[in-house]
């Protein structure tokens, strides 16, 4: 089960994330890396937050994603998904664009919109 969650601030993006190609993999944080950052087409980032995650030079090769967030060029937080339990190998394609989102929320999950005017789009069965 999925949860995600919304933030609105001041400045927050206006492109659904579902709509933001994931261009490049800029950064590793650590050996192995807990979290990897992608630059998305809309000047935001995505993190990619898990456990074990392995790169060879830029491409995956192991891990598991447990929670993603979006968040703006000085860090803060427009949208996350927690509770994850995604092989970042196997995923990895998807996200080039985004099209992980309807892999992601396919079953019970939970959505928490924020103050602003958020847009939720159900698929079959919602």
């Amino acid at each position: 089960m999925a949860t995600y969650v919304a933030t609105a601030f001041a400045g927050a993006q206006d492109s659904p994330w579902q709509s933001v190609t994931a261009r490049t993999v800029l950064t590793a944080d650590s050996t192995p890396p807990t979290l990897i950052k992608l630059d998305n087409s809309d000047a935001t980032f995505t993190l990619l937050i898990g456990t074990d995650l392995a790169l060879t030079g830029s491409t995956p090769t192991g891990g598991t994603v447990t929670a993603m967030q979006r968040v703006d060029a000085a860090g803060n937080v427009i949208e996350s998904v927690t509770g994850l339990t995604i092989n970042l190998a196997t995923a990895w394609p998807a996200f080039f664009p985004l099209t992980m989102l309807s892999t992601v929320f396919g079953g019970d999950d939970t959505m928490t919109g924020s103050g602003g005017l958020d847009r939720f789009y159900g698929g079959a069965g919602a």
